[in-house]
């Protein structure tokens, strides 16, 4: 069973971290997420933190800014399954129902209580991963880049 109290320090404690880094967010307390943008590569992604108290985890979710039309999701869904083979820690997703593309990172802190380390890396490892595949996957969704190209490309990292 969770300690419900660890849930809100947790939400608290990302909080106190993203003002101490000068990062401006939103805070929906009643749903422990925290939203915000990051500017790092080619593109923008929406980063969220979400505090999941009931299974004692948060998880990092980078949304992509650029959706997949219709016609390019199957060659996105491959795109993103053989990207994912090589992720060590984190996924994309695609939602072939609408093509949007994020990147997901999940953090359990059962038994502990994360600290400023902890919630850093989580951070650093989803903008990097992020910024590493934004611009080839809005290239496949745009059609300036097909899916052999972005396999070749893969298979060369």
């Amino acid at each position: 069973m969770s300690d419900t109290g660890r849930g809100q320090r947790v939400y608290r404690m990302i909080k106190q971290y993203l003002t101490g880094k000068g990062l401006r967010f939103e805070a929906h307390e009643e749903d422990l997420m925290i939203a915000f943008p990051m500017y790092g590569g080619e593109l923008p992604q929406r980063v969220f933190f979400r505090v999941l108290d009931e299974r004692d985890m948060f998880q990092v979710l980078s949304v992509l800014p650029d959706r997949i039309p219709e016609d390019r999701r199957v060659d996105a869904a491959v795109a993103v399954a053989m990207t994912n083979y090589g992720i060590v820690n984190g996924s994309f997703d695609l939602d072939v129902t609408d093509g949007e593309i994020r990147f997901r990172l999940a953090q359990c802190y059962k038994g502990m209580e994360p600290g400023e380390d902890l919630i850093d890396y989580v951070l650093s490892v989803t903008v990097f991963t992020t910024d590493k595949y934004i611009g080839l996957f809005h290239k496949l969704g745009s059609g300036e880049m097909s899916l052999e190209q972005f396999l070749d490309r893969e298979s060369a990292r």
